[in-house]
């Protein structure tokens, strides 16, 4: 595989909403088009079980996942916001190495800090929140 995207998401937890399965349904289909993706996202501590089955298919079709436990530091709009120090600081550091970064959502923090990633091309898909 030539190509890497991270996939910036939120969150896969469907309790939280967004597009969970659109993303995992994009990196899907760009693995079967030999495009390699990884997923980087916030877990609230004590959430990780609702994640395990969009994790496991990702797994399953050697996507790698990284995940970022964080506190609820900013309570449910910290959750419902993907906002994550450890996961900010993980792009920063690791972010340039892929050639596109995938941020599915528009109006998050993991939106900001995608931006931040200059070395690298960078799209967003709205999905509904443009209308």
């Amino acid at each position: 595989m030539n190509l890497s995207v991270l996939q910036i998401i939120a969150g896969l937890d469907p309790a939280a909403g967004g597009p969970q399965a659109s993303a995992v349904a994009t990196a899907l289909a760009l693995r079967q088009h030999g495009v390699a993706s990884e997923f980087a996202f916030p877990v609230e501590r004590g959430r990780e079980d609702a994640i395990a089955e969009f994790a496991a298919i990702l797994h399953a079709n050697e996507i790698s996942v990284h995940t970022f436990q964080e506190p609820r530091m900013f309570g449910s709009f910290g959750y419902r916001w993907g906002i994550s120090s450890r996961l900010a600081r993980w792009l920063l550091r690791r972010g340039s190495r892929f050639d596109v970064i995938h941020v599915h959502s528009s109006w998050t923090f993991t939106t900001v800090v995608g931006l931040l990633l200059r070395d690298s091309s960078y799209f967003t898909r709205t999905r509904g929140y443009v209308e």
